[in-house]
């Protein structure tokens, strides 16, 4: 999975719980429900960022930072 995949998971992963937030704050979903969901994205979140930690630390890009320019 790419850096751009990883963080674009993390990013949707803390909008959900943002969203989820939300949604208990105007009584839709019930506080344990609402437990159960945030763990499902707090775990997705820390995964996307553990990916990422490790790509980094590798020293994976999904580009280079130089990139060659083509004339």
């Amino acid at each position: 999975m790419s850096r751009q995949q990883l963080a674009e998971e993390r990013d949707q992963a803390f909008r959900d719980i943002v969203a989820l937030d939300a949604q208990v704050d105007a009584g839709e979903i019930p506080p344990k429900t609402a437990a159960r969901l945030r763990a499902g994205y707090e775990r997705a979140a820390a995964e996307a960022m553990k990916g990422l930690l490790r790509a980094e630390q590798a020293g994976f890009r999904d580009e280079p930072d130089n990139p060659a320019i083509l004339c």
